[in-house]
């Protein structure tokens, strides 16, 4: 494989120790894109080859990259922050924020990083959610609105939301537009909609 990293990237401690930490040469490619990835969104060169020459496994190699995924600031939101939506803007801010909900947004940290989905948090009534938005042939789309514990947001929470992403061209599939099914009964129950008019 031809090296063509930055002379800081290049060295030859650094090499062993990556050459050392995968196990297949077939990784090396993955190893140099993705090293070009991190320092065009900023990180610094310098600091992250660094942070290889300390790579000792295969695990070590994949927790790095993870940890400077957390450092970069995310991609433009596609939809302005406004006084009850704020878009998540870094890695640092997405991981916080599902601790702080005790949800599984984090595991999206590359998605999010590569320009396919988009986080924020939706405020309304002193209550708050994150707001889970995907890319899907070129038009973004809700696809989900979660509160702590993934559990469902007030509806009223959720109406104002939906209206927010439509104004700004982000598609809303709504239990209203969605086709009627057996299955709206036990959907209800597991959201704590008891009571909902269906």
């Amino acid at each position: 494989y031809q090296c063509d990293w930055s002379s800081a990237v290049c060295s030859s401690d650094l090499r062993a120790n990556v050459v050392e930490a995968i196990t297949d040469v077939s990784a090396a490619p993955d190893v140099a894109g993705a090293f070009e990835q991190l320092i065009n969104r900023g990180v610094d060169a310098d600091a992250l080859a660094d942070a290889i020459r300390k790579v000792r496994s295969e695990r070590d190699l994949m927790n790095l990259w993870r940890r400077w995924l957390i450092k970069l600031k995310c991609p433009p939101h596609p939809v302005p922050p406004s006084n009850c939506y704020a878009p998540i803007v870094s890695g640092e801010e997405l991981v916080r924020l599902a601790k702080q909900f005790r949800n599984c947004g984090a595991r999206y940290l590359l998605p999010i990083m590569a320009g396919e989905d988009a986080m924020a948090i939706m405020g309304h009534g002193g209550k708050s959610a994150m707001v889970h938005l995907r890319l899907s042939d070129d038009r973004w789309r809700c696809e989900g609105v979660y509160g702590p514990r993934n559990a469902p947001p007030s509806s009223a929470l959720r109406e104002i939301l939906y209206k927010h992403l439509e104004r700004h061209g982000v598609a809303v599939l709504s239990a209203q537009r969605r086709k009627v099914t057996e299955w709206d009964g036990l959907r209800r129950l597991m959201r704590g909609e008891i009571g909902r008019a269906h």
